[in-house]
């Protein structure tokens, strides 16, 4: 059933995981169907490849976690996300602002609003961290959905004013310092301060290495699958960089101060 505003209003009370797991346990069984039916191996393959992903989600939602002592934010960043969130917080600096990340940036833009899917929880999310905006713009697909990250930069007040912001958590072992407007779809024209997109980053850092997922990524040993994401969180790498360089910094004032002391008056 496609998205509508009543329909959505009505069933916006189910939230959290369970949902998305209740929903992709159908979405399963819809793809096996299709499955079983497909004639020519052009339209088993993509299905296969989409049940693969179904049961990636899944296994994920069911792995057994202690909560954690402490609630960070994501950690592993790559270094496009990180840019992209310096220029996001660069642009909303000195104001109260909110930040979403989108994965289809230029038809966001065209349409001037944002809606909730069609499936899943049935919302707009929104954080009040660059980062955690950034990963989720900056998460890779198939080649075929041809995504377009970007992050918009919005005025936190305005938006209040004219919709209901409720604080979420959706995921228990991350702060996501996540917000929602349940129900309802979100004109952000007037709300609008800035826009961070791919072509951004990349006059920085460069054209990326790898646009989209592997085809048959999801059906890779998860040792395989942990490779390619190390190769992409090329982040660490960005930072520490930056800390020794800030170290050296320190080492040198230090250097400079206590040669002051000792100079003869």
């Amino acid at each position: 059933m496609k998205w509508n505003e009543t329909n959505c209003y009505q069933y916006h009370e189910l939230k959290g995981p369970a949902v998305v797991s209740e929903q992709l346990i159908k979405a399963r069984a819809d793809l096996e169907a299709e499955l079983r039916h497909a004639a020519s191996s052009s339209e088993q393959k993509p299905l296969t490849e989409q049940i693969a992903t179904v049961e990636f989600v899944l296994g994920d939602f069911n792995k057994e976690r202690s909560l954690p002592r402490i609630y960070r934010e994501l950690d592993e960043f790559t270094d496009r996300e990180r840019v992209m969130a310096r220029l996001a917080k660069d642009i909303g600096r000195g104001s109260d602002v909110i930040y979403h990340g989108t994965r289809a940036l230029p038809a966001v833009m065209r349409a001037g609003k944002l809606i909730p899917p069609d499936w899943a929880e049935c919302a707009v999310f929104f954080s009040r961290s660059p980062e955690v905006a950034a990963y989720f713009a900056c998460l890779m697909g198939e080649k075929e959905e041809r995504r377009s990250p970007g992050i918009l930069i919005l005025d936190r007040n305005s938006l209040r004013q004219r919709y209901r912001l409720e604080p979420n958590c959706y995921d228990p072992f991350r702060n996501e310092r996540e917000e929602a407007v349940w129900g309802r779809a979100v004109s952000f024209r007037r709300h609008l301060l800035g826009v961070v997109s791919e072509r951004n980053i990349s006059e920085v850092l460069g054209l990326p290495k790898s646009p989209y997922l592997p085809w048959g990524f999801m059906g890779w040993p998860e040792a395989r699958r942990r490779r390619f994401n190390e190769r992409q969180a090329s982040g660490q790498e960005l930072v520490a960089e930056g800390r020794a360089a800030v170290r050296d910094l320190i080492v040198r004032e230090r250097l400079l101060r206590e040669e002051e002391v000792d100079r003869p008056l």
